[in-house]
Parts: structure tokens; sequence; C-alpha cells
């Protein structure tokens, strides 16, 4: 009489041997999965959000700005009125800020450059290699800066700054206010305060 048994012994080592392979082909494929997942998910990163355009108008804590669009006739520049103080050229900033003060709680324009901007404008332009120009505190600069950049013509920038600092100001509006554009012949300046939330607004008109 025959015996069968080491025929289903051997069939069943075959099954157990294919399960193994199974098994350990489900398992580097879960691995290969989990690896793709892993390098995907982290080098994409997420991107930063971007500068608005510089000749449109751009908003936020950086300033606003607006360049004018090119036409076939000049629009006409708002004259500026002198500051008490005589207009600086100079590439230096003198003369300690003076405080700034509202009759009301609603934001005031405050007279003269405060922040002796005109001085820390043309420090900027004389460190890029570009001549100092005139410069003077206007009522359209000032109506640009008391409105916090909601009411300005022609090629304006307006910013905020903690102090009466005319230095950081150059700093916040230095790109978007286009001060390096070598055409410029003279800028306006406009301080005004908002004692609310205790901050400066500055503002620039640049007449090319």
């Amino acid at each position: 009489m025959t015996d069968e048994f080491p025929a289903e012994s051997g069939e069943s080592d075959i099954r157990r041997r294919a399960a193994w392979a199974l098994g350990m082909l489900a398992l580097v494929a879960a691995l290969f999965v989990a690896l793709m997942v892993t390098f995907l998910g982290t080098s994409g990163g997420g991107k930063s959000n971007g500068v608005g355009s510089l000749d449109g108008a751009a908003t936020g804590s950086t300033g606003r700005s607006s360049t004018p669009k090119a036409s076939g006739t000049r629009t006409k520049t708002p004259s500026a009125t002198k500051s008490s103080s005589t207009p600086s050229t100079s590439g230096r900033s003198t003369g300690a800020p003076k405080p700034a003060s509202c009759p009301t709680s609603s934001p005031c324009v405050v007279p003269d450059d405060i922040g002796n901007a005109v001085a820390a404008i043309n420090a900027y332009r004389t460190a890029h290699n570009l001549p100092p120009v005139q410069g003077s505190v206007s009522p359209a600069a000032q109506k640009c800066a008391v409105t916090n950049g909601s009411d300005c013509s022609g090629g304006w920038a307006e910013s905020q700054v903690p102090g009466p600092d005319g230095n950081a100001a150059v700093i916040k509006i230095q790109k978007l206010g286009h001060l390096l554009d070598p055409a410029i012949k003279s800028i306006q300046v406009g301080w005004a305060y908002d004692p609310g939330n205790h901050q400066y607004f500055f503002a620039v008109v640049r007449n090319t």
C-alpha cells in the first residue's frame, strides 16, 4: 500500500513559500509607497506670498504706492509749498524729531518735515551714486499721508512708521517709492500722526 503523505507535505511547503514570497512583495511595496509619500510630501514646501506690483497700488504694513501711467499729455503735478524749515538736499539728517500731537483722537497733519525725510531720501540716493534732489513739504503729500494713502495723486508712496523717523520711512518705501529713479527732479513729502494707534504716516510724491 502506497503512502501519499509526502506529496501533500511537498504541496504544503510550496504554498508556504508562495505565501512568504507574496508577503515579502507586499512589504516591499508598502515601504516603497511610504518612501514616496515622505519625499514627495516634504520636497514641495509652501510658497511665500509675493509682493504686489510696484507700479500698482500695494497695500499692507509696508505701505502703498502708485506710479502714474504714461499718456499723451503730462498730468500737472501739484505745486509744493515750502515748509517752515528750509528744504534740504543734503545727505544727512539733522536735528532731533519733534513730538507730534493732534487736537482730537483722529489723525492730523504734522507740519514741517518732522522726520527729516528729505535728507534721508537724498542720503539713500547718494549712497547709490545718484544726485540729491530738492524736496519740500506740500499739501498734496500731507493729504496723502493723513488719509493713509487713500487720497493721493501722481507718483506717490505712503507708509506707516512707529516714530517720526525719515530713515525708517525710507527703508519701508525705498522700492515702492521708486526713490532711485534718475528722472526725479524734486520730491514732496508729508507727515501725519494717528494718536489712536500712536503711529506716524509718511508720504512722498515724485516730480519728474
